[in-house]
């Protein structure tokens, strides 16, 4: 571990230091021969601190944060004890491996076979299009935005009401967002799937990389209301779930030629088992006072959502290809059509504007303005939508 003391003789020092210490931490690869896991302790205040861990994804997936987290501060409260601390006895990681191993092959491939039948094309954003074989890339941006209370508590409620889950709901929201962009009924996009339901002993307690990552697709058809295409998601998501099916050795080998493996963003819906550990939870001697999380991926979009103390919508994205008022508005638009899946469930998809009214205004009436000889002629103009 590394330490660093901004916290001396009693005067605080500048905040900034600290920020530069998780830039320069987030910027750091790994070299997996060397060091794929570092931890930072930042002294912020006299009883205080600040501690950064970071690690290569091929260690564990998110929710093995939260059972390492725990270990830590089990450790750490039986040194406070002057005892030894006791490792805990929990699921091994190779009986998960076996599990894989003995998957049905065959099954999974001819579910993604079908699952993938007659898709045309690959799922993008409008950005700077990079060009073959370029390698540049950087996927430090991070945007978050905390969903207001007000339309959280709408969003649980529609949840209860319907029947469905978060994700079904965020699926359908982020899927409809990209036929937008891409002015298609059938979109793809990739999703990451955690496989600790699977009956192993003690799976919930094992720290490894426990999960797949998927496509996922959303196809509409004319006049299809919102309502509809969410009980199709939620249904699509059981099924997944039921067949537990895993993806092919090579899932671009039923894709258009030319595709990559993957597409250009990835949404994950975290369910990390942090929350229960914040304050004294547990009579742990540390206090957690807060938490955040970032994912470095290779995918120009991931979006994080995450369930803690209300919802937040996190975007990590490629500077590369765009830029941060590109993921605000991206962001905003998700937010709009999450709204209007939840007050107007019977709309059909075609009829879901992701404009605010600002923008509308904007586009009817200032870009269409001319002068007033024209304003009789002007006519409404629809962006980003079918």
């Amino acid at each position: 571990p590394t330490y660093y003391d901004f916290f001396k003789d009693g005067t605080r020092e500048n905040k900034k230091w600290l920020e530069e210490i998780i830039s320069k931490d987030w910027k750091k690869k790994f070299d997996l021969r060397e060091v794929p896991f570092r931890v930072s302790l930042c002294k912020t205040d006299e009883y205080k601190y600040e501690m950064i861990v970071s690690s290569h994804h091929i260690l564990y997936d998110g929710w093995s944060s939260g059972i390492i987290l725990n270990e830590f501060l089990e450790a750490y409260d039986a040194l406070a004890r002057h005892e030894k601390p006791v490792p805990p006895v929990k699921g091994k990681f190779k009986e998960y491996v076996k599990w894989v191993q003995l998957r049905d092959r065959e099954k999974s491939k001819q579910y993604w076979k079908e699952y993938l039948e007659n898709f045309e094309s690959q799922s993008r954003f409008p950005g700077k299009t990079k060009k073959e074989g370029e390698k540049e890339f950087d996927c430090t941006g991070n945007y978050h935005l905390k969903i207001s209370p007000d339309t959280t508590e709408k969003l649980e409620s529609f949840l209860k009401s319907q029947k469905i889950t978060l994700s079904a709901l965020f699926y359908s929201g982020w899927g409809i967002l990209l036929q937008k962009y891409n002015y298609r009924e059938d979109i793809l996009f990739d999703t990451t799937v955690s496989e600790r339901s699977v009956k192993i002993k003690g799976i919930e307690k094992t720290v490894g990389l426990l999960m797949e990552t998927v496509p996922f697709r959303i196809k509409t058809a004319a006049g299809q209301t919102i309502k509809e295409v969410l009980s199709k998601v939620h249904a699509g998501l059981r099924e997944r779930e039921d067949l537990e099916v895993g993806p092919p050795p090579n899932i671009k080998e039923y894709l258009p030629g030319g595709y990559r493996v993957g597409f250009d963003s990835v949404l994950v819906m975290e369910n990390y088992p942090l929350s229960g550990l914040m304050g004294k939870a547990g009579n742990h001697e540390l206090e957690l006072a807060s938490f955040s999380i970032n994912e470095m991926t290779r995918y120009d979009v991931t979006v994080i959502i995450t369930a803690f103390k209300g919802i937040e919508i996190g975007i990590t994205y490629d500077r590369t290809v765009f830029d941060e008022q590109g993921i605000k508005n991206l962001c905003r638009y998700l937010v709009t059509i999450l709204e209007e899946m939840v007050e107007s469930p019977g709309k059909t998809i075609s009829e879901i504007n992701i404009l605010s009214g600002e923008e509308r205004q904007t586009l009817l009436y200032e870009f269409n303005c001319r002068g007033a000889e024209s304003q009789r002629y002007k006519r409404p103009v629809y962006i980003l939508d079918r």
